[in-house]
């Protein structure tokens, strides 16, 4: 079994501060190896989309339109 990188989500406690720098949206088809470094590695784009189709509870597939979001951290 993989193991989730989602930590703490949804428990509201701070661990950073940061500063919105770039936010782009695109279908997931689109995405870059750029695009998807640091993120939850998978085996193939069907098992992405299975995943998140769990996890979100709708259907996800590659004409799903991700908003990919980039952060500086600020002190």
């Amino acid at each position: 079994m993989k193991k989730s990188l989602r930590g703490d989500y949804g428990k509201d406690k701070h661990f950073a501060s940061g500063k919105l720098t770039k936010v782009v949206e695109k279908p997931l088809r689109k995405l870059t190896e750029v695009d998807k470094a640091g993120h939850e590695k998978f085996e193939n784009d069907d098992e992405m989309y299975k995943t998140y189709t769990t996890d979100y509870g709708c259907a996800v597939n590659k004409e799903t339109i991700a908003k990919l979001v980039w952060f500086e951290l600020v002190n």
